[in-house]
């Protein structure tokens, strides 16, 4: 077993266990209620670990799966924040001017 999960699945995870809803979770991302359930399956496979607790055709988030979720969630968020920095980061050939505004009157040397 690879010691990283797919990300559609981790990325399912956090998405069901924030409302506790596959459906809700679907819509938001895009998907079909089923891909998420498989997400949901196979990453419970993978981390040998049910994250949820099934009824009837419902899903609650377990004490696991919470726990999970919510590392998962934060590690998502350093993903996203590492994805922003290296977006807004000058690169080696670019040039960054800032500029100041002057109201009239105002003299550009102090």
């Amino acid at each position: 077993m690879s010691d990283y999960p797919p990300i559609a699945t981790l990325r399912s995870l956090e998405a069901v266990a924030r409302p506790g809803s596959v459906t809700l979770a679907a819509k938001e991302m895009n998907m079909t209620h089923s891909a998420i359930s498989q997400h949901i399956k196979t990453l419970e496979g993978m981390v040998g670990v049910k994250l949820f607790i099934r009824h009837g055709r419902g899903i609650q988030i377990n004490e696991e799966g919470r726990l999970y979720a919510l590392q998962i969630r934060e590690a998502l968020n350093h993903i996203s924040d590492a994805t922003r920095l290296v977006q807004v980061k000058p690169r080696a050939t670019e040039l960054t001017l800032a500029t100041l505004h002057l109201r009239q009157g105002d003299s550009p040397l102090r």
